[in-house]
């Protein structure tokens, strides 16, 4: 399972729900699921250990000796690009692999998370950041802290002009982890995460004389808050938020090929055509071929669909058809613990 799987699982949520329930109603419950749900507080511990190692790792590739030049900018933005997606993979089965703060909020925004599992991400996204700059501190040499990687502006840019910069990248990096994620596309091949962190890579090597290329306001907090040094650190705060806004509305309402987010919540829950009513009963039983309405899933090499037909030429009976056809196409499928016939 990687990042990709997530908006399958969590974009349904908004869809099914109880006939006659509105809109908040729906809301509030998935609020209250999730507080609920031992899998949420994993999820959240999994963002603390995420945003802690890469902390470390991300400031850690870039610190230097004192009066030694860092390393060059092509290595530290490919060592954060890997990083990057190395995390995404670990944890995508456990919280999503978010470790940004602008990509919870951007899946806020989308509707594929809730209200509360998005603030309690951040909350232990900044733990996380801040214990993983504390940790670092203490590791390396005291010759190599320095500012220990706290973001500034390049020489000669303006706050304005660093905030910019920050919210044309985020805005990138939201806008194409959304269309790599869209469920609608057939096309999509390869690591999803890998690709999420090529884009970081490019990112930081755009904007990186500009505004530091941060892009991610935890890889600015931990630093600022163990150096005590926050004259900057509103611009990464602000910028990779409306950067995550903008580019996340910007797919979903332009471009995604299916209604997720704020258009599918407007939306009556639909009742997929697999669980649609079956009718009861036939008077007589029947010798005829399965219904169409059966058989639009029907496979000739599958061994459930010919048992179906069995127990309807049988039976005349669909609901049963019905029941067994759920089995196999509702994600229940024996097939992975049987042999095929």
């Amino acid at each position: 399972m990687s990042i990709a799987s997530i908006p399958d699982r969590l974009r349904d949520e908004l869809s099914r729900g109880h006939e006659g329930e509105t809109i908040g109603q729906r809301l509030i419950n998935r609020e209250l699921n999730d507080l609920k749900n031992i899998a949420f507080w994993k999820g959240a511990v999994g963002e603390f250990v995420g945003c802690l190692l890469l902390v470390v790792f991300a400031v850690g590739m870039g610190l230097k000796k004192d009066g030694t030049e860092g390393p060059p900018l092509l290595q530290v933005a490919i060592g954060a690009g890997f990083l990057l997606a190395v995390l995404i993979t670990a944890l995508s089965t456990v919280s999503g692999g978010h470790v940004n703060p602008a990509i919870s909020l951007g899946f806020l925004i989308t509707g594929q998370i809730s209200l509360v599992k998005c603030l309690v991400y951040i909350l232990f996204q900044s733990a996380g950041a801040i214990a993983g700059a504390g940790l670092l501190k203490t590791t390396v040499p005291d010759s190599y802290v320095g500012t220990l990687g706290v973001i500034a502006p390049g020489d000669g840019v303006s706050s304005m002009e660093a905030l910019g910069a920050e919210i044309i990248i985020t805005f990138l990096l939201l806008f194409a982890t959304l269309a790599m994620l869209d469920p609608g596309r057939s096309d999509m091949q390869g690591s999803v995460p890998l690709m999420v962190g090529l884009i970081v890579t490019v990112n930081a090597l755009f904007a990186a004389q500009i505004s530091g290329g941060c892009m991610n306001p935890i890889r600015s907090l931990g630093p600022a808050v163990i150096q005590e040094n926050f004259e900057n650190a509103w611009i990464y705060w602000v910028g990779p938020m409306i950067g995550a806004i903008v580019g996340s509305l910007c797919y979903d309402l332009l471009f995604a090929t299916q209604p997720i987010g704020l258009r599918r919540l407007c939306k009556s829950p639909e009742v997929p055509d697999s669980e649609k009513a079956y009718p009861k009963k036939l008077e007589k039983k029947s010798d005829k071929p399965l219904p169409k309405h059966l058989e639009k899933n029907y496979h000739k090499n599958d061994k459930y669909n010919h048992k179906s037909e069995k127990i309807y030429q049988k039976s005349g009976n669909d609901e049963q058809v019905g029941d067994l056809l759920l089995k196999r196409y509702r994600h229940i499928d024996p097939r992975e613990n049987e042999s095929r016939i």
